[in-house]
Protein backbone atom coordinates (compact mmCIF):
# COMPACT_ATOMS: atom_id res chain seq x y z
CA UNK A 1 0.00 0.00 0.00
CA UNK A 2 1.38 3.27 -1.11
CA UNK A 3 2.32 5.82 1.67
CA UNK A 4 -0.56 8.24 1.11
CA UNK A 5 -2.94 4.99 0.91
CA UNK A 6 -1.56 4.53 4.68
CA UNK A 7 -1.94 7.72 6.33
CA UNK A 8 -5.48 7.89 4.57
CA UNK A 9 -6.08 5.17 6.83
CA UNK A 10 -4.22 5.99 9.50
CA UNK A 11 -6.15 9.60 9.37
CA UNK A 12 -9.42 7.42 10.04
CA UNK A 13 -8.18 5.86 13.48
CA UNK A 14 -6.89 9.30 14.72
CA UNK A 15 -10.40 10.83 14.48
CA UNK A 16 -11.85 8.12 16.40
CA UNK A 17 -13.49 9.06 19.79
CA UNK A 18 -10.25 9.12 22.25
CA UNK A 19 -10.34 5.79 23.87
CA UNK A 20 -8.60 3.44 25.66
CA UNK A 21 -10.15 0.97 22.44
CA UNK A 22 -8.90 3.27 19.67
CA UNK A 23 -5.51 4.20 21.49
CA UNK A 24 -4.33 0.34 21.25
CA UNK A 25 -5.98 0.04 17.66
CA UNK A 26 -3.17 3.19 16.97
CA UNK A 27 -0.64 1.41 18.41
CA UNK A 28 -1.05 -1.70 16.95
CA UNK A 29 -1.37 -0.08 13.18
CA UNK A 30 2.09 1.77 14.30
CA UNK A 31 3.72 -1.21 15.35
CA UNK A 32 3.44 -3.08 11.99
CA UNK A 33 4.30 0.47 10.14
CA UNK A 34 7.47 -0.21 7.48
CA UNK A 35 10.70 1.47 9.43
CA UNK A 36 11.15 3.01 6.59
CA UNK A 37 8.97 5.40 6.29
CA UNK A 38 7.54 5.66 10.04
CA UNK A 39 8.74 9.02 11.12
CA UNK A 40 6.35 10.36 8.38
CA UNK A 41 3.93 8.26 10.14
CA UNK A 42 4.77 9.53 13.76
CA UNK A 43 4.85 13.65 12.97
CA UNK A 44 1.51 12.90 11.02
CA UNK A 45 -0.13 11.28 14.28
CA UNK A 46 1.76 13.63 16.83
CA UNK A 47 0.04 16.60 14.87
CA UNK A 48 -3.28 15.04 14.85
CA UNK A 49 -3.18 13.38 18.11
CA UNK A 50 -3.26 16.99 19.86
CA UNK A 51 -6.83 16.27 20.99
CA UNK A 52 -6.15 12.90 23.25
CA UNK A 53 -6.16 13.36 26.81
CA UNK A 54 -2.48 12.36 28.14
CA UNK A 55 -4.17 9.68 30.68
CA UNK A 56 -4.71 7.70 27.22
CA UNK A 57 -1.31 8.17 25.27
CA UNK A 58 0.47 5.73 27.54
CA UNK A 59 3.76 3.46 26.66
CA UNK A 60 3.02 -0.03 25.85
CA UNK A 61 5.16 -2.73 27.72
CA UNK A 62 6.78 -4.15 24.97
CA UNK A 63 8.14 -0.58 23.78
CA UNK A 64 9.74 -0.48 27.45
CA UNK A 65 11.47 -3.68 26.94
CA UNK A 66 12.86 -2.93 23.57
CA UNK A 67 14.17 0.21 24.81
CA UNK A 68 15.54 -1.92 27.57
CA UNK A 69 17.18 -3.92 25.07
CA UNK A 70 19.08 -1.15 23.32
CA UNK A 71 16.59 -1.60 20.79
CA UNK A 72 15.36 2.18 19.03
CA UNK A 73 11.69 2.69 19.47
CA UNK A 74 10.80 6.12 17.64
CA UNK A 75 6.91 5.55 19.13
CA UNK A 76 7.77 7.02 22.08
CA UNK A 77 7.07 10.45 20.80
CA UNK A 78 3.93 9.67 20.73
CA UNK A 79 3.60 8.83 24.45
CA UNK A 80 2.60 11.07 27.90
CA UNK A 81 2.00 8.75 29.78
CA UNK A 82 4.32 5.42 31.25
CA UNK A 83 3.59 3.45 33.87
CA UNK A 84 6.11 0.59 35.62
CA UNK A 85 3.53 0.45 38.88
CA UNK A 86 4.44 -2.81 41.07
CA UNK A 87 7.05 -4.70 38.28
CA UNK A 88 9.83 -4.54 40.44
CA UNK A 89 12.12 -2.85 37.70
CA UNK A 90 14.94 -1.44 40.96
CA UNK A 91 17.12 0.90 40.82
CA UNK A 92 19.63 0.43 37.61
CA UNK A 93 16.26 -0.03 35.01
CA UNK A 94 15.43 3.37 36.43
CA UNK A 95 18.74 4.42 35.95
CA UNK A 96 18.38 3.76 32.25
CA UNK A 97 14.94 4.89 31.44
CA UNK A 98 16.49 8.31 33.18
CA UNK A 99 19.14 8.86 31.00
CA UNK A 100 16.61 7.93 27.93
CA UNK A 101 15.58 10.81 25.44
CA UNK A 102 12.58 8.71 24.81
CA UNK A 103 11.16 9.96 28.61
CA UNK A 104 11.41 13.27 27.55
CA UNK A 105 7.56 13.82 25.93
CA UNK A 106 5.99 11.84 29.19
CA UNK A 107 3.88 14.06 31.39
CA UNK A 108 2.52 11.35 33.73
CA UNK A 109 4.86 8.79 35.31
CA UNK A 110 3.98 5.82 37.66
CA UNK A 111 6.89 4.48 39.11
CA UNK A 112 5.36 2.90 42.48
CA UNK A 113 6.08 -0.46 44.35
CA UNK A 114 9.56 -1.19 42.25
CA UNK A 115 12.14 -1.40 44.95
CA UNK A 116 13.51 2.00 44.03
CA UNK A 117 16.11 3.58 46.73
CA UNK A 118 17.78 7.20 46.63
CA UNK A 119 19.65 6.11 43.58
CA UNK A 120 17.33 5.54 41.09
CA UNK A 121 15.38 9.26 42.57
CA UNK A 122 18.56 11.02 41.86
CA UNK A 123 18.75 10.11 37.96
CA UNK A 124 15.39 11.13 37.41
CA UNK A 125 15.39 14.38 39.89
CA UNK A 126 18.83 15.21 37.47
CA UNK A 127 17.72 13.89 34.29
CA UNK A 128 17.41 16.79 31.62
CA UNK A 129 14.20 14.16 30.08
CA UNK A 130 11.89 14.44 33.06
CA UNK A 131 11.21 18.74 32.36
CA UNK A 132 7.62 17.74 31.35
CA UNK A 133 6.37 15.94 33.99
CA UNK A 134 3.04 17.11 35.07
CA UNK A 135 2.37 13.62 37.80
CA UNK A 136 5.23 11.60 39.36
CA UNK A 137 4.07 8.14 41.71
CA UNK A 138 6.80 6.65 43.84
CA UNK A 139 4.31 5.31 46.24
CA UNK A 140 5.82 2.21 48.21
CA UNK A 141 9.47 2.63 47.44
CA UNK A 142 11.96 3.21 50.02
CA UNK A 143 13.40 6.20 48.94
CA UNK A 144 13.49 7.71 52.31
CA UNK A 145 14.40 11.30 53.51
CA UNK A 146 17.46 11.18 51.18
CA UNK A 147 15.12 10.55 47.99
CA UNK A 148 12.53 12.88 49.34
CA UNK A 149 15.20 15.94 49.64
CA UNK A 150 16.35 15.04 45.73
CA UNK A 151 12.71 15.65 44.66
CA UNK A 152 12.52 18.83 46.63
CA UNK A 153 15.67 20.28 45.17
CA UNK A 154 15.11 18.99 41.36
CA UNK A 155 14.74 22.25 39.11
CA UNK A 156 13.97 19.62 36.38
CA UNK A 157 10.74 18.22 38.46
CA UNK A 158 9.74 21.70 38.93
CA UNK A 159 6.57 21.28 36.75
CA UNK A 160 4.76 18.42 39.06
CA UNK A 161 1.78 19.02 39.70
CA UNK A 162 0.64 15.80 41.81
CA UNK A 163 3.17 13.98 43.38
CA UNK A 164 2.41 10.96 45.35
CA UNK A 165 5.00 9.74 48.16
CA UNK A 166 2.62 7.48 50.16
CA UNK A 167 4.89 4.60 52.37
CA UNK A 168 8.38 6.07 51.01
CA UNK A 169 9.90 5.47 54.95
CA UNK A 170 10.19 9.37 55.29
CA UNK A 171 10.39 11.04 58.26
CA UNK A 172 9.88 14.99 59.27
CA UNK A 173 13.43 15.22 57.31
CA UNK A 174 11.56 14.64 54.02
CA UNK A 175 8.22 16.83 55.11
CA UNK A 176 10.66 19.69 55.77
CA UNK A 177 12.72 19.57 52.64
CA UNK A 178 9.45 19.54 50.74
CA UNK A 179 8.66 22.58 52.93
CA UNK A 180 11.50 24.29 51.61
CA UNK A 181 11.70 23.30 48.35
CA UNK A 182 12.08 26.10 46.03
CA UNK A 183 11.18 24.21 42.79
CA UNK A 184 7.84 22.81 43.71
CA UNK A 185 5.67 25.84 43.56
CA UNK A 186 3.24 23.90 41.13
CA UNK A 187 1.85 21.33 43.53
CA UNK A 188 -1.99 20.94 43.60
CA UNK A 189 -2.40 17.60 44.92
CA UNK A 190 0.43 15.39 47.69
CA UNK A 191 0.32 12.45 49.31
CA UNK A 192 2.47 11.80 52.57
CA UNK A 193 0.23 9.09 53.61
CA UNK A 194 1.87 5.86 55.46
CA UNK A 195 5.08 7.75 56.44
CA UNK A 196 6.27 9.09 59.84
CA UNK A 197 5.98 12.51 59.53
CA UNK A 198 4.79 14.20 63.24
CA UNK A 199 4.41 17.81 64.60
CA UNK A 200 7.39 19.12 63.12
CA UNK A 201 7.12 17.99 59.81
CA UNK A 202 3.71 19.28 59.70
CA UNK A 203 4.66 22.78 60.97
CA UNK A 204 6.94 23.15 57.92
CA UNK A 205 4.39 22.31 55.99
CA UNK A 206 1.72 24.57 57.20
CA UNK A 207 4.34 27.28 57.37
CA UNK A 208 5.40 26.46 53.60
CA UNK A 209 5.40 29.28 50.68
CA UNK A 210 5.92 26.78 48.06
CA UNK A 211 2.99 24.49 49.17
CA UNK A 212 0.57 27.49 48.97
CA UNK A 213 -0.88 26.06 45.99
CA UNK A 214 -1.78 22.42 47.08
CA UNK A 215 -5.38 21.74 46.96
CA UNK A 216 -5.33 18.10 48.06
CA UNK A 217 -2.97 16.97 50.63
CA UNK A 218 -3.12 13.60 52.27
CA UNK A 219 -0.94 12.98 55.43
CA UNK A 220 -3.20 9.73 56.70
CA UNK A 221 -1.44 7.46 58.60
CA UNK A 222 1.70 9.36 60.01
CA UNK A 223 2.53 10.55 63.71
CA UNK A 224 0.85 13.97 63.45
CA UNK A 225 -0.40 15.42 66.79
CA UNK A 226 -2.13 18.29 68.47
CA UNK A 227 0.45 20.47 67.76
CA UNK A 228 1.17 19.91 64.39
CA UNK A 229 -2.87 20.01 63.64
CA UNK A 230 -2.81 23.20 65.07
CA UNK A 231 -0.51 24.52 62.77
CA UNK A 232 -2.48 23.28 59.91
CA UNK A 233 -5.43 24.93 61.05
CA UNK A 234 -3.46 28.29 61.36
CA UNK A 235 -1.95 27.98 58.15
CA UNK A 236 -2.26 31.07 55.77
CA UNK A 237 -0.10 29.15 53.66
CA UNK A 238 -2.94 26.15 52.95
CA UNK A 239 -5.63 28.58 52.65
CA UNK A 240 -6.31 26.86 49.87
CA UNK A 241 -6.92 23.29 50.71
CA UNK A 242 -9.97 21.55 49.18
CA UNK A 243 -9.24 17.76 50.69
CA UNK A 244 -7.26 17.32 53.97
CA UNK A 245 -6.78 13.65 55.02
CA UNK A 246 -5.53 13.29 58.82
CA UNK A 247 -6.86 9.66 59.58
CA UNK A 248 -4.30 7.52 61.47
CA UNK A 249 -2.06 9.70 63.42
CA UNK A 250 -2.51 11.10 66.91
CA UNK A 251 -4.74 14.03 67.42
CA UNK A 252 -7.12 14.16 70.15
CA UNK A 253 -10.07 16.74 70.69
CA UNK A 254 -6.94 19.62 71.10
CA UNK A 255 -6.48 19.47 67.25
CA UNK A 256 -10.43 18.87 66.68
CA UNK A 257 -11.13 21.62 68.40
CA UNK A 258 -8.40 23.59 66.33
CA UNK A 259 -9.67 22.80 63.30
CA UNK A 260 -12.93 23.69 63.95
CA UNK A 261 -11.70 27.16 65.43
CA UNK A 262 -9.36 27.74 61.96
CA UNK A 263 -10.05 30.74 59.84
CA UNK A 264 -7.93 29.90 57.08
CA UNK A 265 -9.38 26.26 55.70
CA UNK A 266 -12.98 27.79 54.89
CA UNK A 267 -12.44 26.04 51.24
CA UNK A 268 -12.10 22.23 52.83
CA UNK A 269 -14.85 20.07 51.01
CA UNK A 270 -13.30 17.06 53.10
CA UNK A 271 -11.53 16.45 55.98
CA UNK A 272 -10.75 13.23 56.96
CA UNK A 273 -10.37 12.34 60.72
CA UNK A 274 -10.69 8.46 61.69
CA UNK A 275 -8.69 6.56 63.37
CA UNK A 276 -7.62 9.33 66.09
CA UNK A 277 -8.52 10.09 69.42
CA UNK A 278 -11.23 12.09 68.94
CA UNK A 279 -14.11 11.94 71.76
CA UNK A 280 -17.46 13.40 71.40
CA UNK A 281 -16.29 16.89 72.88
CA UNK A 282 -13.98 16.91 69.80
CA UNK A 283 -16.82 15.88 67.10
CA UNK A 284 -19.02 18.85 68.96
CA UNK A 285 -16.43 21.25 68.50
CA UNK A 286 -16.70 20.34 65.13
CA UNK A 287 -20.15 20.05 63.96
CA UNK A 288 -20.30 23.23 65.71
CA UNK A 289 -17.80 25.15 63.57
CA UNK A 290 -18.38 27.89 61.64
CA UNK A 291 -15.52 27.60 59.48
CA UNK A 292 -15.60 23.68 58.39
CA UNK A 293 -18.52 22.97 56.44
CA UNK A 294 -21.00 20.59 57.48
CA UNK A 295 -20.75 17.35 55.82
CA UNK A 296 -17.07 18.03 55.11
CA UNK A 297 -15.76 15.94 57.95
CA UNK A 298 -15.63 12.67 58.71
CA UNK A 299 -14.29 10.45 61.98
Amino acid sequence: MEINAKLSELRALLYEEPSPESWETLCDWLDAWPDDSIEVALDYANAHLVHWPDSMRHARLVWWRQLREGRAQPRWSLVRRFSLAALGEGDANTVLMAESRHLAPVVCLDLSHNRLTAEAIAALASSPYTTKLRELDLGLNPIGDEGVAQIANSESLSGLTRLDLNSVKMTNAGAVALANSPHLTNLRWLSLWGNAVGDVGAEALATSGALSGVEVLDLGRNAVGDEGVGALARSESLSGLKELNLSGNQLGDRGAEALSRSSTLSQLTSLKLFNNGLTEAGRSALAASVTIKPGAWWG
